[in-house]
């Protein structure tokens, strides 16, 4: 897959806040994550929250992944999202964080 045509979905996602996460991952800086997870938290929309779960998923913050899953559990913005181009190469790059995704969807509509 060419990456000029197809970038990352990370690519276009504040750099600071993956830098961040990173340093917070090599150095253990809880508070920082904690702080970096609420930011995140209050960012989230529907063209966003794809890249924002993707990132909660690759820096094991469990907050910010559940409250993507929150914010996709709503039916309408669940239709919403999946129209996105976000969502579709995040399908077809991460399908099995996709199916997590669904799972939880599910669970919370209950």
């Amino acid at each position: 897959m060419d990456s000029s045509t197809n970038p990352s979905p990370l690519m276009w996602f504040d750099n600071t806040t993956h830098n961040l996460l990173r340093a917070v991952d090599c150095y253990g800086l809880e508070r920082l994550k904690a702080i970096c997870e609420t930011k995140l938290c209050l960012d989230i929309d529907v063209k966003s929250v794809m890249v924002i779960l993707l990132l909660a998923d690759q820096h094991q913050c469990d907050m910010l992944k559940q409250a993507c899953f929150s914010f996709i559990a709503n039916p309408n913005t669940l239709e919403t999202v999946t129209g996105t181009p976000e969502y579709h190469q995040f399908k077809s790059l991460y399908p099995i964080l996709l199916i997590e995704v669904l799972e939880n969807a599910c669970i919370l509509r209950k």
